[in-house]
């Protein structure tokens, strides 16, 4: 299944979320890493390695 992103609050970073759901960044990245949450990679188009922040 491929979604596009439309709206900035479709996907923010995990910092962010944990923040919004009350948990720890370390408790969000758990979660992450068990397959539990949906990731987007971010890229930055004006990165020389393209990758986000």
């Amino acid at each position: 299944m491929s979604k596009q992103v439309t709206l900035m609050t479709d996907a923010i970073p995990y910092q962010e979320f944990a923040k919004l759901i009350g948990k720890s960044t370390g408790a969000v990245r758990r979660m992450i890493d068990k397959g539990k949450l949906p990731v987007i990679d971010m890229t930055d188009p004006q990165s020389a390695s393209g990758r986000g922040r």
